[in-house]
């Protein structure tokens, strides 16, 4: 489902009323519904600031009565509150790729109304299959330039999704959300709870037929290699789309072609090979046929791999490079042609020197990060001025970052300080909680405990584990505020249950003496193991993003 769309879909007869207020936010319009759940656009009642929120409701399972969900039936009660903490799980997955601009951005998590919800960024947009659809209308399908748009980035973000232990498992063009502003893709609707809802429905699939692996609908271990089928899947809709007639764009279902492939027949799918045919590169067909071969075995290992393939002959997107950007000296490629950081810096640099606030911000990042082009952080640092001073959040954050830790120009605290507090203004989870940490240390400022909490507070309210954290240390050590031991513990749950190891083993000894709660040792050891295993994971944990 969307994390954010400008076209107000029709809703489902037991949606919220339209107006009703879910804690901090007030419903505007229904933006998608499907058997699992609604999607509202909402805006926050104090910051104005407009965002997407996912509430769980599967309709097999449960009703709706008042504001109210509950189970269709006693019987029913388990399998709705094992979805739920599915549900859950899926924010806890989702918030560790916050910062990445392809994965659908979780910024909270509550639950009320005997349901729970998912809070979302609210991004302007349209899926990919409508995408899709209206270009096909038009008379103008993919090109392959069109394809490696969406498939770069998509594939990146991917990348991390795996390298964290996380399958999708349900991978189509309607969850592939393309901003209206630059034509990126985001990847949402990752659907945690929808394998325990299937597991007890007889008509809910958790994957879409088509687009599934054999291994989803048969049997088989599950991997990145069954999100490459759903990939290819994607590519080959986009591929499909440049043919006429218009009908069978949607790939067959791969139970139909196992059946085939067992009665030794020929492939009811077109290979991507036979269907783009002098409109698209042969590596690119080949790598799309190799992501579809119906055992695992036989396809492109992981997204990296893919990723090799198809930009491995990928030079046209650096034609008519203009000269003056080459007086940089800074874009290079790697040794197997031109990389994906090199493609995106050019993308950037074009964009942010015509004046794209948002690119300049991106090609800071770049040039912070040495993606695509030389390392230098005064370059990095120029970029995130630019952006800042015309209030681009993110870059005011990075600018207050830079000042704060002497990256790219000499340490000015006070100066960082003025930059976090533009950018928490805007409501920034990241700033606020620097804000917080600049108070409560006398960072560029007096200290000031009160100050402190209230920024703290602000960050841990849009779900910054971080400031959560420190929000429950401040209630149980009475900084700032009188000692609450209850409160210290609802914030240290809250940042524990996003993986924060010093929150889990706080949380732990809370269980062990009894603080804020009935001691219950095993509690204890539970969170204790956790903390420990986090702990010695490498980046276990957040961590705030800094400039470089």
């Amino acid at each position: 489902m969307p994390s954010g769309i400008s076209q107000i879909a029709s809703g489902r007869r037991d949606a919220l009323p339209l107006g009703t207020i879910l804690r901090d936010y007030t419903l505007e319009a229904v933006l998608g519904h499907g058997g699992f759940g609604i999607v509202y656009r909402a805006r926050h009642n104090l910051l104005a600031h407009r965002v997407a929120i996912k509430e769980y409701l599967p309709s097999e399972l449960a009703v709706r009565e008042g504001e109210s969900v509950h189970p269709r039936s006693p019987n029913f009660a388990e399998y709705l509150e094992d979805g739920r903490r599915r549900f859950q799980e899926e924010a806890q997955a989702l918030i560790k790729f916050r910062h990445h601009p392809s994965i659908v951005t979780c910024m909270e998590f509550f639950e009320s109304n005997g349901t729970a919800y998912l809070v979302m960024e609210y991004e302007d947009g349209l899926p990919l299959s409508e995408v899709l659809r209206k270009r096909e209308l038009e008379g103008r399908p993919f090109t392959e330039a069109d394809l490696l748009e969406i498939a770069v980035p998509l594939l990146e973000g991917l990348q991390k999704v795996h390298q964290a232990g996380v399958v999708h498992r349900d991978i189509k063009p309607a969850n592939i959300f393309v901003r209206h502003r630059d034509h990126t893709p985001v990847l949402i609707d990752f659907g945690a709870a929808k394998q325990e809802v299937a597991a007890h429905s007889k008509s809910m699939a958790p994957y879409t037929p088509g687009y599934a692996a054999f291994e989803q609908v048969g049997e088989g271990p599950l991997g990145p290699w069954t999100d490459i089928y759903a990939v290819g899947a994607v590519l080959w809709r986009m591929v499909a789309g440049g043919n006429l007639p218009t009908h069978g764009l949607n790939p067959v279902k791969v139970e139909s072609r196992m059946v085939a492939k067992m009665r030794q027949q020929d492939d009811p799918l077109p290979s991507a090979s036979q269907l783009g045919a002098g409109r698209f590169s042969v590596g690119v067909l080949r790598a799309i046929d190799q992501c579809l071969e119906l055992l695992d075995d036989k396809r492109v290992r992981d997204c990296n791999a893919l990723l090799g393939i198809l930009l491995a002959k990928d030079k046209s997107r650096t034609s008519g490079f203009p000269d003056k950007q080459t007086n940089l000296g800074q874009i290079h490629g790697g040794r197997e042609g031109i990389t994906t950081d090199t493609l995106r810096a050019i993308d950037w640099y074009r964009a942010a020197d015509q004046g794209d606030v948002d690119a300049q911000y991106r090609f800071g990042r770049l040039s912070a990060l040495g993606a695509g082009v030389s390392q230098s952080h005064s370059e990095a640092t120029k970029w995130f001025r630019k952006a800042a001073d015309r209030g681009h959040a993110e870059a005011q954050f990075a600018l207050g970052d830079s000042c704060a830790k002497g990256i790219g120009m000499p340490a000015a605290p006070a100066e960082a300080v003025r930059w976090y507090l533009k950018a928490a203004d805007q409501g920034h989870a990241e700033a606020q909680f620097a804000l917080g940490d600049c108070y409560a240390k006398g960072i560029g400022m007096p200290v000031d405990s009160a100050e402190a909490i209230r920024w703290y507070r602000k960050a841990a309210g849009q779900g910054h584990a971080e400031a959560q954290f420190a929000l429950g240390h401040c209630c149980a050590k009475g900084i700032g505020m009188p000692t609450d031991s209850a409160e210290a513990v609802q914030w240290y749950r809250k940042a524990a249950d996003q993986g924060h190891p010093k929150a889990q083993f706080a949380l732990g000894h809370c269980y062990a003496k009894g603080i804020g709660m009935p001691a219950d040792s095993a509690e204890a050891v539970h969170w204790y193991r956790k903390a420990a295993v986090g702990a010695r994971v490498p980046g276990a944990g957040p961590s705030r993003r800094g400039s470089g």
